[in-house]
C-alpha cells in the first residue's frame, strides 16, 4: 500500500470563532427570533406559497380552536342539563364524598373552561341549572347527591375561573395574546410564558 498520510487537526492551534465570524454567515439572530415573553413568529404567514395555503391553515385553526370545541362541548353540557334535571327527589343527606369529589371535579372542569376557551358555553349552563332549582322546588322536588354534584362543582368552578381571570388581570403579555371583551387565558399559555424560559 501507499503511504497514506492522514492530517489531524492541531486542536491547540485552532482559534476559537467570534462572533463576527458567526454572523457573516448566519443571520442576525435578532431579528429571526422573537424575543423573551412575546407570542410572535419571525415567520410571515403571508409569505407562504401559494396564498390558498394561508386560507387553509387560517380553517384549520378555526375549527380546531373554536367550532370544534363548540362542537365537543356544547352536546357535553346540554347532557348534564338533561342529567341534572333528573336528579331531584324528596330530601336526602349529602355525605363528605359528594363534596369532595365537587373539588375536584371543579378543578377538572375549570381546566377545561380555561384551556378549551368556552366560558361562554360554560356560564350559559350554569345560568339554565338556577332556574331548574327554582322550578323542581317549586314542585317540592330537592337535589339529590348528583344534583348537589353537578351544581356546586359548576358555581366552584366560576369562582375558579374568576380567580384565574383576577390573577392575571393586568398581564400585558396575555392580554395581547387574549384580546376583546372575554379575557380568560389558557393555562398552557401561562406556563409556555413564565415556566418554559
Amino acid at each position: 500500500m501507499g503511504n497514506m498520510a492522514t492530517k489531524i487537526p492541531d486542536s491547540s492551534a485552532s482559534s476559537s470563532v467570534s462572533d463576527s465570524d458567526l454572523e457573516s454567515v448566519l443571520p442576525s439572530a435578532s431579528s429571526s427570533i422573537a424575543t423573551q415573553g412575546s407570542f410572535t413568529c419571525s415567520c410571515d404567514a403571508h409569505q407562504l406559497k401559494p396564498a390558498s395555503l394561508v386560507e387553509s391553515f387560517e380553517l384549520l385553526d378555526f375549527y380546531d380552536e373554536h367550532l370544534g370545541h363548540m362542537m365537543w362541548y356544547a352536546p357535553l353540557f346540554a347532557a348534564y342539563l338533561v342529567y341534572f334535571y333528573g336528579s331531584f327527589g324528596k330530601s336526602c343527606s349529602t355525605g363528605f364524598g359528594v363534596w369532595l369529589l365537587a373539588i375536584f371535579g371543579a378543578g377538572f372542569e375549570w381546566y377545561l373552561v380555561t384551556e378549551g376557551q368556552i366560558f361562554t358555553i360554560f356560564i350559559l349552563m350554569f345560568a339554565c341549572m338556577v332556574p331548574i332549582v327554582a322550578i323542581r322546588a317549586q314542585q317540592g322536588l330537592a337535589m339529590d347527591s348528583n344534583a348537589k354534584f353537578l351544581f356546586f362543582r359548576s358555581a366552584l368552578t366560576l369562582v375558579l375561573v374568576v380567580v384565574w381571570v383576577a390573577y392575571l388581570w393586568n398581564d400585558d403579555t396575555l392580554r395581547k395574546k387574549y384580546p376583546g371583551w372575554l379575557y380568560i387565558p389558557e393555562p398552557w399559555a401561562y406556563v409556555s410564558l413564565y415556566w418554559m424560559h
